[in-house]
């Protein structure tokens, strides 16, 4: 099998056979062509040209694959990883998935997963080389319990879910945001680059961000994403960006750049930022350092659930 990148022109190709293998419907979401042109074939700062991989044999596509890279800043430089998005292999060829995946690994210094289907769970659990770390949180927080009540399915835990809401919201500490001030942004600058190194303090290694990463968020066609630079004390510290959904607003990013401006504060000036939009009845974020799991914690946000992550250095 030869690895192809999969031309824009064959989106209904790519719709056909990723929809037999998630059983999915033709409109899903995720098969939508605006969001997969954005996905694979629109410019991205971090990788150069179509980033849809696949195998295909005679009868058609045997494997899909989307590379999402991703890059972090260490003390020895940058370094490079990816995300497999869209993962799927055929029935009549098992395996072609994960030799597809065998493929894409070389290209970057190593692979990170975060999430995923059973399948694919099960997976990276087998693969040489590929460690199970510690898991990315997602943390929720109510911002109108009665409108996401209206919008869901009723059940018997519907009122238990009620309740848990507006305890969270009781319990919520609300401090005192008067020096902190969120500027909208239509697009970010080459100035605005040091807004983007949060201060870890050397607690975690982050991931890199930079203005046209950032840019390349603010087009996605799934969601309405804004960001906002973060002012404390009249000096720019960060930035926060939102992605609105139907009913649910998401934390994409949320850095600070010193440790002078609590990071917990800036998550409750998100919530508030995203309490703003009247259709949102949440705001969910997550991360997998614990510094900033803590920040969220203490600004109100729960955590809900835990997904695991995979991550492998690339095959010498």
């Amino acid at each position: 099998m030869k690895l192809e990148r999969l031309p824009e022109d064959h989106h209904e190709e790519a719709v056909e056979f990723l929809g037999s293998v998630f059983a999915a419907s033709r409109d899903a979401p995720f098969l939508n062509r605006e969001l997969r042109h954005w996905k694979y074939y629109r410019p991205h700062p971090f990788r150069e040209g179509t980033r849809c991989y696949v195998f295909r044999d005679m009868q058609g596509l045997l494997a899909h694959g989307g590379f999402c890279p991703v890059q972090y800043s260490g003390g020895d430089g940058i370094k490079t990883s990816f995300q497999l998005i869209d993962w799927a292999g055929a029935q009549r060829c098992p395996g072609a998935g994960f030799l597809l995946f065998r493929e894409l690994w070389p290209q970057a210094d190593s692979h990170l997963g975060i999430g995923g289907s059973d399948d694919a769970r099960r997976v990276m659990r087998r693969i040489p080389g590929v460690r199970e770390l510690e898991g990315m949180v997602q943390c929720a927080y109510p911002l109108r319990p009665w409108r996401q009540l209206a919008l869901s399915r009723q059940s018997w835990k519907s009122p238990l879910k009620l309740a848990r809401s507006w305890k969270w919201r009781v319990a919520r500490k609300r401090p005192k945001l008067d020096a902190w001030k969120a500027v909208p942004v239509g697009q970010l600058g080459d100035a605005d680059a040091n807004l983007l190194v949060p201060a870890s303090g050397g607690s975690y290694l982050p991931l890199r961000r930079i203005p046209g990463l950032v840019n390349y968020w603010l087009e996605c066609p799934a969601a309405r994403v804004r960001a906002s630079r973060l002012e404390y004390a009249g000096a720019a510290v960060g930035l926060v960006v939102l992605a609105f959904l139907p009913k649910e607003a998401r934390i994409v990013d949320l850095i600070v750049n010193t440790a002078s401006a609590p990071l917990a504060e800036a998550f409750s000036l998100a919530i508030d930022l995203a309490a703003q939009d009247r259709d949102a009845c949440e705001l969910v974020g997550g991360s997998s350092a614990a510094p900033v799991i803590q920040a969220m914690a203490d600004a109100g946000m729960i955590p809900r659930a835990t997904s695991p992550i995979f991550f492998g250095r690339s095959e010498e």
